[in-house]
């Protein structure tokens, strides 16, 4: 993903809305973390050395990136159960999710592509995995199971 230049991103809608909110100055700077991909995250503090693990503390899943900490993790899942109506939060937990993640995290790629690639990658472990096994067969019919083995002469 390229980055854009200062005077690119402001004209974004998403800064022009940030620059705009009027709620607490703490609300906007966690706000602007998150937009700007920088909330520490585990994730983020090994990205920048920070830390060693990047694991979640709290539920244990491998990697702490943001979306698990606004999203996925348990306390977070309880937070938002509590906050959204029961009946919103199906549409409050997809909100946007796949054009955001599009648009903020470069590393991101849609349903279709992952399983896309992961049909591709299936099919060249299966293939990979039989010319393995046709190989081993092969050399164990070469190999002369009547010689043994003799040490050098001395």
């Amino acid at each position: 993903m390229q980055r854009l230049s200062v005077a690119e991103e402001i004209d974004q809608p998403i800064w022009k809305l940030l620059s705009n909110y009027q709620g607490l100055p703490r609300v906007k700077s966690l706000l602007w973390l998150i937009c700007k991909n920088r909330l520490p995250s585990n994730e983020e503090r090994v990205r920048r050395c920070m830390a060693l693990d990047p694991g979640c503390s709290i539920c244990g899943v491998a990697v702490e990136s943001i979306s698990h900490i606004l999203q996925d993790c348990v306390v977070a899942c309880k937070t938002w159960v509590n906050v959204i109506k029961s009946e919103l939060m199906g549409e409050f937990m997809e909100l946007d999710m796949i054009k955001n993640c599009s648009i903020f995290d470069p590393g991101f790629s849609s349903y279709e592509r992952v399983l896309h690639e992961s049909c591709r990658l299936t099919t060249g472990t299966v293939r990979a995995r039989e010319a393995r096994r046709e190989a081993i067969i092969d050399y164990r019919l070469c190999v002369d199971r009547s010689r043994c083995w003799e040490p050098p002469p001395v």
